[in-house]
């Protein structure tokens, strides 16, 4: 297809890649080991179940309903494109590069991997016009008053969407759907082309159901020209913008598609607590609350604004637990407000505009089963 270009293509792309990579690890590096990690065996065989049940089963995906499935999609395509992508860039360099035969659609193994993979590839395109959807019409709403979010979902056009129409996570879903698209476009264009160099009908095998669609669209062209044209297009795009989404991931909210694997990993492997604590601030503060749903991560709960007009972090059991009051529009607290962050920062103006609360911690009688407001 073009050894120089794709030469070209891959070290461009790759160089650059590992210029971010190594600007991320340079980052990591000035922290300092976590003393609770080791390579025993017993950790590594833990990490690799909770590895393959979180990650590769996507196990908490389905509690998510719609956009569980469809990220499920989008997650098996790349995984199982994956090969494809090695297999087009080899092809670059050998137009009849196919793993030395093992992806051949001659051998059965070949066959249910094309079947596999262009299944994947229409599940990632159904995928990602679903998340259009969630992001498009169901359109959430980037703010941090509740009374802006309310109820709404939390996919959003993303940062900057009243100036720009091609925001990230928009940038991403059309990349990755063109990028399907592109591998149809070359499989039906190839097909096209063998059938007219031997002088026979199309044929399609039931292990290339979509690649066969785009064959049987672009045979009513007669200018061959244009069909190679088709089938150059197919196989640049895809190869391509792979790499090019690769270099997006290190400055992009979908860094997570890399930093996943090791992240749940390297899990913190301390089990949940199994009591809950009572945070009772002083009386100048004005409320006591009750934090229930013992966690061994930090986290933040933010009620309604209607019933509780602050915000609180629940820490594990092993710290204390803290409650930030931030005062938002509830009639009840009005007249009390914490200053914004430009003035919070500043410990003079912090020690004028607001109380200082001392806060004890109670470990309560039994376990509470909600978060509850009590005005004092």
């Amino acid at each position: 297809m073009g050894p120089i270009w794709m030469t070209l293509l891959l070290v461009s792309t790759l160089g650059f890649f590992s210029w971010s990579v190594f600007r991320r690890l340079r980052q990591l590096k000035v922290g300092v080991p976590d003393p609770r990690f080791s390579w025993t065996g017993e950790q590594i065989a833990d990490r690799t179940k909770t590895l393959l049940v979180y990650v590769f089963g996507q196990k908490r995906m389905p509690n998510y309903t719609l956009a569980g499935f469809a990220h499920m999609g989008i997650f098996v395509a790349f995984m199982v494109l994956l090969f494809n992508s090695l297999m087009l860039w080899g092809r670059g360099f050998d137009i009849g590069f196919d793993f030395w035969g093992l992806l051949s659609t001659d051998h059965l193994l070949g066959k249910v991997y094309s079947l596999v993979k262009e299944l994947a590839a229409f599940a990632a395109i159904v995928g990602s016009f679903v998340f259009l959807y969630l992001r498009w019409v169901k359109r959430g709403e980037d703010s941090g008053d509740p009374k802006a979010v309310k109820d709404k979902p939390r996919m959003t056009l993303g940062h900057h969407a009243d100036r720009y129409i091609f925001t990230e996570p928009i940038l991403i879903l059309f990349i990755i759907i063109t990028m399907m698209a592109a591998d149809f476009l070359y499989v039906g264009s190839s097909l096209v082309l063998e059938s007219r160099a031997y002088g026979e009908p199309i044929h399609a095998g039931w292990w290339e159901p979509f690649g066969g669609l785009f064959a049987h669209l672009l045979d009513n062209l007669d200018n061959g020209r244009v069909v190679t044209g088709f089938q150059h297009v197919g196989f640049w795009w895809h190869s391509a913008f792979v790499l090019i989404f690769l270099n997006i991931l290190p400055y992009s909210k979908h860094f997570h598609v890399l930093t996943v694997i090791p992240n749940v990993f390297a899990y913190e492997r301390r089990p949940n607590a199994s009591t809950s604590w009572t945070c009772t601030p002083a009386p100048s503060a004005g409320v006591a609350a009750t934090i229930a749903r013992p966690t061994s991560r930090a986290r933040s709960f933010r009620p309604n604004t209607s019933r509780w007009p602050f915000e609180i972090i629940c820490t594990p059991p092993r710290t204390p637990c803290s409650a930030r009051m931030r005062w938002w529009q509830s009639p009840a607290i009005r007249q009390r407000r914490l200053p914004n962050r430009a003035t919070a920062r500043s410990p003079s103006t912090r020690s004028q505009q607001r109380p200082k609360a001392a806060t004890s911690w109670v470990k309560p009688s039994s376990t509470s089963s909600r978060t509850s407001f009590i005005p004092t």
